[in-house]
């Protein structure tokens, strides 16, 4: 993470804010933050969080913001990867077996191959125990070996306590039993249905827009919204904890913006601020949140200072009067895998 720190000329009563995380509030070394992802090609940055701020809500409100489907699929068509140089596929992770009469549970894809997990079954009757696996047939015998040796100790150990304490006895009886069970293995090949659920919208994404919301107020509005405005104290509050705080917001979602005003119909990442307004549109999913209330207004007009780092920032930001618009194109990291 890149360490910044803003150097501008005050008067000699005046405080130097441009220390002050606008999260936490406190003077600390700032850090780049990325308004919109990096990882959905976000390229907007500015120098206004600390790094513990920076790290928290990269862990948490992007994180979960970028587990979203809408979010994965959009990376995966786009070819947008990660900071570990990573792309999402969207058929990636473990899927679920939807088939009563299969032997699997459960079906990992792994670069885009399927892969049976291990299943372990265990019945109890008044006679005997009987355990029954499920083995990749992908696995090395020593690794088949080896599975087998585990769960048969496990179950001798329950059924026989007494064997703790004859661990050589244990392992003669477990290594004699799991070699036979190898011996009588059957192979089977199966093509069971799959399902693996996604979520694809909740709160979190709703506090991603809210935070890319707040960022953007206060490049409009600089450090009297953050410091003053009642309203940005709600919407830190948002962040961090979301739940009722987030709800107690103003905004609407999903709301599309009219062709007639966007000047980037072709861009997957837009803002729009003015007014006390922000519209921000991600991949074709737009939010509109005010992050000013009409008594607040006049309180707090644009200041150019920050706004103008955003503009030198990127040649895609355009300004006009009290109004900013922005947009980009998502840097194609590859082709499209779809």
């Amino acid at each position: 993470m890149e360490n910044i720190h803003v150097q501008q000329s005050h008067a000699s009563d005046a405080v130097d804010y441009n220390k002050q995380c606008i999260f936490c509030l406190k003077e600390k070394p700032l850090t780049i933050e990325h308004v919109f992802p990096e990882s959905i090609g976000g390229r907007l940055k500015m120098p206004f969080v600390c790094k513990d701020c920076n790290s928290k809500l990269g862990s948490t409100v992007d994180g979960n913001f970028q587990a979203l489907f809408p979010f994965i699929l959009n990376r995966h068509i786009y070819g947008l990867k990660g900071k570990k140089g990573h792309c999402p596929n969207i058929f990636s992770g473990v899927w679920a077996v939807d088939d009563p009469t299969s032997r699997l549970e459960k079906v990992r894809i792994v670069n885009g191959s399927p892969e049976t997990l291990p299943t372990v079954t265990i019945k109890e009757d008044l006679d005997a125990t009987s355990v029954s696996m499920v083995i990749p047939a992908t696995y090395s015998r020593k690794e088949q070996l080896e599975m087998v040796k585990k769960e048969l100790r496990r179950v001798q150990l329950k059924l026989n306590p007494q064997l703790e304490d004859a661990p050589d006895k244990l392992n003669k009886l477990v290594a004699s039993m799991a070699d036979e069970a190898l011996q009588k293995a059957t192979h089977h090949s199966e093509r069971p249905l799959l399902h693996q659920e996604k979520i694809a919208w909740n709160d979190t994404g709703v506090q991603e827009y809210v935070k890319i919301a707040y960022e953007l107020a206060f490049c409009m509005y600089g450090y009297p919204y953050i410091l003053k405005s009642d309203s940005a104290r709600s919407f830190r509050e948002a962040i961090f904890s979301g739940g009722v705080a987030l709800r107690k917001l103003h905004y609407v979602f999903p709301i599309s913006i009219p062709a007639i005003i966007d000047p980037f119909p072709d861009r997957e990442l837009f803002f729009w601020i003015g007014d006390g307004i922000v519209f921000v549109r991600m991949f074709g999913f737009g939010g509109c949140i005010k992050v000013l209330t009409d008594a607040e207004l006049a309180d707090f007009p644009p200041i150019d200072t920050y706004l103008s780092k955003l503009v030198a920032n990127s040649p895609d930001v355009q300004k006009d009067d009290a109004r900013c618009l922005w947009g980009q194109k998502l840097v194609k990291g590859q082709p499209p895998i779809l």
